[in-house]
């Protein structure tokens, strides 16, 4: 495995690896993985965007916010504005009250993929990052976390092999979105 030396992509390897469960690209190639944990694709990665007129520090931020505000607990969406660190964010935002998990499935990735699009969007040099990762597909090598991520570290034996995931890789599947959309409005705003 290659570690890309770019000063925005640091923490993101880069497999070339080809393997026959891969999933295929739109043009029929079997795409290369990107794996991630920490760094400019992290949902902790300190972004200063807004979303209809509220500053957000991270992606995090954002999602825990509309977590709250998604079940009605104001006191811990304005908590969760307040903290300038992602993990108390993420401490408040999993003990929003009224939480109902079957809710919070139906609405979440679309959670993520607003806050991303918006972060990726309003900050010219990370969507130059995310832009550059081209088609390669996108892994989130959390060991933790089994929903966002593939609960696999990169260094872990079988991670090159999507059977052997344990998680879900969510936020890489919601990255890859974010990264169509906009190339999708950069291509039309050339025309």
């Amino acid at each position: 495995m290659q570690r890309v030396q770019n000063a925005y992509l640091h923490d993101v390897s880069i497999s070339n690896l080809d393997y026959s469960v891969f999933p295929h690209g739109s043009d029929g190639k079997k795409q290369p993985f990107a794996f991630f944990w920490h760094g400019p694709l992290s949902q902790w990665h300190p972004s200063k965007f807004e979303v209809a007129g509220i500053d957000f520090n991270c992606a995090e931020q954002f999602m825990m916010y509309s977590k709250a505000k998604l079940f009605g607990d104001e006191t811990s969406a304005l908590s969760i504005l307040a903290a300038t660190d992602p993990k108390q964010q993420k401490v408040t935002g999993r003990n929003v009250l009224n939480f109902d998990q079957k809710t919070w499935d139906l609405f979440k990735e679309a959670i993520v993929f607003q806050g991303n699009m918006a972060k990726f969007s309003q900050n010219p040099d990370l969507q130059e990052t995310l832009i550059s990762t081209g088609d390669y597909y996108l892994v989130e090598a959390s060991p933790y976390d089994k929903v966002w991520g593939i609960g696999m570290a990169v260094e872990d034996k079988g991670v090159n092999d999507p059977i052997n995931w344990k998680g879900q890789n969510l936020l890489g599947e919601a990255l890859m979105n974010v990264r169509a959309a906009i190339r999708y409005r950069l291509d039309h705003l050339k025309k």
